[in-house]
């Protein structure tokens, strides 16, 4: 995971990974609320056609001592994978 942060307290995440012969990247916004959006800017392999956005959440949610993002990360959103985004 490739982290940059704005000057507005936001950051910019970009997710890369690798399974078997695929290759899969996915771009995420996340504010300092806990919550984010993302999407897959780009598949090789069995996701090449691999279409995907969605929300995140993460932790900690509640107030801690913890850094935002260290505990966990939540994704949900909606997918197609075909060609021609029908599938």
């Amino acid at each position: 995971m490739d982290i940059k942060f704005r000057p507005d307290g936001t950051a910019d995440c970009t997710f890369t990974w690798v399974f078997g012969e695929g290759t899969l990247v996915v771009h995420s916004v996340c504010t300092g609320d806990a919550h984010g959006t993302w999407r897959v800017v780009s598949g090789t392999g069995s996701f090449k056609h691999f279409n995907a956005i969605g929300t995140q959440t993460f932790g900690p949610l509640t107030p801690t001592t913890a850094v935002p993002y260290s505990r966990f990360e939540r994704f949900a959103g909606f997918s197609t994978h075909g060609e021609h985004g029908d599938d």
